[in-house]
């Protein structure tokens, strides 16, 4: 199936204005607060606040500050199944209660990954819990994983990847799907629900609406989500951001009704839920070139996309030093301390030089085909700490950084640069997005499965200013 074809099926709204929603819409709530799971979020939207704590103390000086829409920087996709659902409930709680003692509404938003990789029902499980727990019961939770900027869409209930060919695949034809932690079988969206939730959550229990429904009628199509009793889990088509805006709409008709549903979303949700302007035109690059001094690349996302842009930035960029960092030495008693330190020198050395650093793990990953997906994930959480560790090390000598996998671009902001909050800038490339800290230092947080083979090359010389 090529995107193309199916939007000319489907090009038609009561009303083709762009923004034909913009004129009606009102507000979810008072405070409407996203956790995220890692710190993408921030792909399609601009001038939104990112706070790295979500202690009570914090919380309180969020709401009473008069900051409505905010994310909270959960980065629980790093964490175990427990830890995060227990993240996820503190969070929650602490926004809730703060919310109840000043008499302001709240919509809780989960931005998590479009190719479905994500700590399911578990994180949901906690938040229903954390919000009845403070009076503000959720009917329900409306997953809607369509991400423009990533090319990720929702039909027939389906989750689907464009491919670099131009077609749409469902995403366990992914190779997201085959991920250690988090991999599943099912694209189909109810079909997936069942498989996550061990059958708790039977497919055909799920209430979806379809593409055709959403665009004839969308306000006789969430009917629906508003009858029966028990947590109702839904779901919506989307392939474009009326699309998704049609779903934040009949979401804020449930609230007017008395219904308070959940939403679990991808960044193009986000955009929607917070009805955010961002026009998704990248950052002029004269905001975001460092005066002085070297940039630093670290990738630690090992996906095949992520590998194919590496091999492109350093065939064509000048004036760069690539590291390797070799992971598997975590597999020898402390042969990672000393593989550190090597790479600290190799990077000094060529900062000396006046070159700017590529910094990545090796290529292969490291999977134990025999260990538990709690065992994998621990492996990977201590590489990823020799990893930071290496970066703090040496990030005195760097004025910019562009960060490739998100969980690397969370531990280097809070770690390498002690930062407590950031506020999302915009795009320095489609699905790009760029931190700027309260040091005034901007952080370039490119995924690990956006962008076309040039496009990292593409981000560095704009961040470099060429």
């Amino acid at each position: 199936m090529e995107l193309s074809s199916l939007k000319a099926w489907y090009s038609a709204y009561p009303d083709q204005s762009s923004e034909w929603w913009a004129a009606s819409v009102r507000r979810l709530a008072d405070v409407v607060a996203v956790l995220d799971d890692d710190p993408l979020g921030g792909q399609a939207v601009s001038d939104v606040p990112v706070y790295f704590s979500w202690d009570r103390e914090t919380v309180d000086g969020i709401i009473d500050s008069g900051t409505d829409s905010f994310f909270i920087l959960t980065s629980s996709r790093s964490l175990s199944s427990d830890m995060a659902a227990k993240v996820c409930y503190e969070v929650v709680r602490n926004i809730a209660a703060s919310c109840r003692e000043r008499g302001k509404s709240l919509q809780i938003v989960c931005r998590s990954d479009s190719t479905l990789r994500i700590h399911y029902p578990e994180e949901t499980d906690a938040i229903a819990a954390a919000l009845a727990d403070e009076g503000m019961p959720a009917d329900g939770e409306i997953i809607v994983p369509f991400f423009e900027e990533g090319r990720r869409y929702t039909f027939w209930g389906v989750q689907y990847g464009l491919s670099p060919e131009g077609k749409m695949l469902p995403v366990s034809e992914m190779e997201y799907s085959k991920d250690m932690t988090f991999g599943f079988t099912a694209s189909n969206i109810p079909g997936w629900v069942e498989e996550k939730t061990g059958g708790r959550v039977p497919s055909h229990s799920v209430r979806s609406i379809l593409l055709g429904q959403l665009r004839a009628d969308y306000r006789n199509a969430v009917r629906e989500f508003g009858r029966g009793d028990g947590f109702r889990v839904c779901t919506a088509d989307s392939i474009e951001y009326r699309d998704i805006f049609s779903v934040i709409r009949a979401v804020s008709d449930l609230r007017a009704e008395g219904h308070n549903y959940i939403i679990r979303c991808a960044s193009s949700g986000v955009r929607a839920a917070l009805f955010n302007r961002n026009d998704g035109k990248s950052l002029p690059s004269a905001m975001l070139s460092p005066d002085r001094g070297r940039i630093l690349i670290a990738a630690g996302s090992h996906m095949k996309r992520t590998t194919a842009q590496l091999e492109y930035l350093l065939s064509h960029a000048e004036n760069v030093s690539e590291v390797v960092f070799d992971q598997h030495t975590v597999l020898d008693a402390g042969a990672l301390e000393a593989e550190t330190l090597r790479a600290e020198e190799e990077i000094r050395k060529a900062v000396s030089e006046g070159k700017d650093i590529v910094l990545v793990t090796r290529r292969e990953r490291l999977d134990l085909p025999d260990a538990s997906p709690e065992d994998q994930l621990r492996l990977t959480v201590q590489i990823s700490h020799a990893f930071i560790s290496l970066i703090s090390r040496v990030s005195s000598l760097f004025s910019g950084v562009i960060a490739k996998g998100g969980n690397t671009a969370s531990d280097i902001v809070r770690i390498c640069f002690c930062a407590d909050s950031a506020s999302v800038s915009g795009q320095i490339l489609d699905g790009v997005p760029v931190w700027k800290l309260p040091g005034g230092c901007s952080v370039v947080i490119f995924p690990g499965n956006v962008g076309e083979e040039g496009d990292l090359f593409r981000a560095y010389s704009r961040f470099r200013g060429f």
